[in-house]
């Protein structure tokens, strides 16, 4: 009991140091004569690849913070419209160094020449409204190729906990999640799964409000996350097919952690009726491993704990969903949609804790082998029916 009592001090210990030492970049984005730039993208970008981790935008004063992230070399991308990018040089978080400071960042306007002109406009990759952030999925070479749970980490201010299965905007519980300006009532485990399973090419936008306004219900006090998926506007017959796979090459994990996504999407559209419907089917598999080494000393008793952890699991899923919408009028529209989710995986965890006890001159050492399978097989069905009217 008194092992179980110190291993449960010792893993609070470390959770509230990890709390208090987060790893953090912050700097102050200005123009060439030192005035703030709010609205600039911020983009943590790995320094061996140039891949996205995790992206941010300069608040009014021009201040950026950025938080949430693993231990690796990274750069800086800072832009906005009119100047010049920004790139930082390289640098490197780790136990060590676990922050980066980069102070005042002043931006060069960009040179335009007048002999010819032309205006081609693109949405940001991260766009600042007045009352929300918008992080434009649709056409991102950013988010070509990666899930909706995979933009979502990435994205200003939100916090993915996959142990607990929970999503935190600016670290706060209780956010909603919203499809299409429609609430979910899916629980966090199978809306942690089903975010895992949609393919980012059936995403147009991600809307992040931090602050809702009391039109909103009061269990998204902490924040909503509404998710714009695609909508075709084409008339006639049309669809599409797309087909996605990918392997993860880990030191010392297992060989087959390959993922597979298949999304057909077929749309008829006329004057008065828009018919839509998709099916997503595919597989997938997550690793991850931890190795943490504690030490603590309580009356005079030193307890060391040196842990390792694995976790392992695979599924298959199959996402689907068909709807009508009825133009009553230019201004006024009925539609229906069901939609559903269905997943069957399981998961299997090992681990291995060595205790070793020290006290005066004696020694003792013993140790903890917890061995957990789960196995997970769900299905949701979602149905409604709506009315619009501008």
């Amino acid at each position: 009991m008194k092992k179980l009592l110190l291993l449960t001090f010792a893993l609070s210990a470390a959770l509230n140091s990890f709390a208090q030492n987060p790893r953090k970049i912050k700097g102050l984005v200005l123009d060439e004569k030192s005035n703030s730039i709010p609205f600039a993208n911020v983009l943590l970008l790995k320094a061996k690849d140039s891949t996205l981790v995790k992206a941010a935008t300069t608040d009014l004063e021009g201040n950026f913070i950025m938080e949430d992230f693993k231990d690796n070399h990274y750069l800086l991308k800072i832009s906005m419209v009119g100047f010049k990018e920004f790139y930082s040089p390289k640098f490197i978080i780790n136990a060590e160094k676990q922050g980066l400071d980069l102070g005042k960042v002043n931006m060069l306007p960009s040179e335009n020449l007048l002999e010819a002109v032309n205006v081609t406009a693109k949405k940001p990759f991260i766009e600042q409204q007045l009352d929300k952030t918008v992080v434009n999925v649709e056409n991102s070479i950013v988010a070509t190729g990666n899930t909706l749970l995979e933009i979502l980490e990435k994205s200003p201010g939100v916090v993915i906990d996959r142990q607990n299965n929970a999503i935190k905007l600016r670290n706060k519980d209780g956010v909603m999640v919203m499809i299409d300006g429609r609430r979910n009532f899916l629980s966090n485990e199978a809306l942690i799964q089903f975010l895992t399973n949609l393919n980012s090419e059936q995403v147009a936008s991600i809307e992040i409000i931090t602050n809702p306004s009391s039109k909103y219900d009061a269990q998204g006090n902490a924040g909503i996350i509404n998710i714009k998926l695609k909508k075709n506007l084409s008339f006639g017959t049309n669809g599409s097919l797309t087909i996605s796979t990918g392997k993860v090459f880990l030191p010392d994990a297992p060989n087959d952690l390959y993922r597979l996504s298949t999304n057909l999407s077929l749309n008829h559209r006329n004057k008065k009726w828009n018919i839509f419907g998709n099916i997503n089917p595919g597989s997938n598999t997550q690793y991850n491993d931890n190795n943490l080494i504690r030490s603590t000393n309580y009356e005079g008793l030193r307890s060391e704990f040196n842990q390792v952890s694995q976790r392992n699991g695979r599924g298959i899923f199959t996402n689907g969903k068909i709807g009508a919408d009825y133009f009553l009028s230019k201004k006024t529209t009925i539609g229906a949609m069901v939609d559903v989710n269905n997943w069957n995986g399981s998961m299997n965890a090992t681990g291995l804790t060595n205790i070793t006890e020290i006290k005066n001159q004696g020694r003792e050492n013993s140790s903890l082998v917890p061995l957990t399978k789960s196995e997970n097989d769900n299905i949701n069905y979602t149905a409604n029916i709506n009315l619009k009217h501008n």
